[in-house]
């Protein structure tokens, strides 16, 4: 029990990996404070703007996924109010008048591109 409570006790220090000499070799003084105030109990230095841009990508992550849901939401509830069928009749109505865009339209003719003297 003396060596788990010693352990125990250790442990928040266990991935302090600076090289023991690493104060007298950094040359910047905020460099300096950043270590020492990681080697303070409780761990008080942090990486504050890594984790603001981490935090906001999950968040927009997230709204997508939102958005995501009430748009199925919304798709489920058009197709309950209108019936499938809706859907289907809505989509043939934009293909047919793709068609008759395409009938329309002279087909294109392709000139290789001329070559280099």
């Amino acid at each position: 029990m003396k060596n788990e409570n010693s352990f125990r006790a250790d442990l928040p220090d266990l991935f302090d990996i600076a090289h023991e000499n690493a104060i007298s070799m950094m040359s910047f003084a905020e460099d300096r404070e950043f270590l020492l105030a990681q080697r303070q109990p409780g761990r008080q230095g942090s990486m504050t703007s890594a984790d603001l841009v981490l935090h906001r990508r999950e968040k927009r992550t997230e709204e997508r996924h939102m958005r995501f849901a009430n748009f199925q939401s919304a798709a489920a509830a058009r197709d309950s109010l209108f019936g499938a069928s809706a859907g289907a009749n809505l989509m043939r109505s934009t293909e047919s008048a793709a068609d008759e865009v395409d009938e329309e339209q002279e087909p294109e003719t392709l000139q290789p591109p001329a070559k280099r003297q």
